[in-house]
């Protein structure tokens, strides 16, 4: 039986990012981890952004649940086409544990 290197075994897996050469993952890991990252952003922005009454707790919470998303939709695609899915997945979700 063949031995397999570990860059044949990045490659073979599909699940690593531009740091293992898979372009194929860094692909998928970036259009996932953006989409995670995006759900993630607005889920802790919105629990995180809404104290301070109607007027201002509104305008916090929206610019809060708006810029959350956004700015971890970007680290996520960039996170996840760098290092992969499989890798950023699990650092997306700690986000969500707080």
């Amino acid at each position: 039986m063949k031995e397999i290197s570990l860059v044949e075994m990045s490659t073979v897996s599909g699940a690593g990012g531009l740091i293992d050469g898979d372009y194929n993952g860094a692909f998928w890991g970036s259009i996932l981890g953006a989409i995670d990252g995006f759900g993630t952003g607005a889920a802790v922005g919105g629990k995180y952004g809404g104290a301070g009454g109607w007027l201002i707790g509104g305008i916090a919470q929206l610019v809060g649940l708006t810029a959350s998303a956004v700015g971890a939709g970007i680290g996520g695609f960039l996170y996840g086409g760098i290092v992969g899915y499989d890798v950023a997945k699990p650092y997306i979700a700690s986000y969500r544990e707080m």
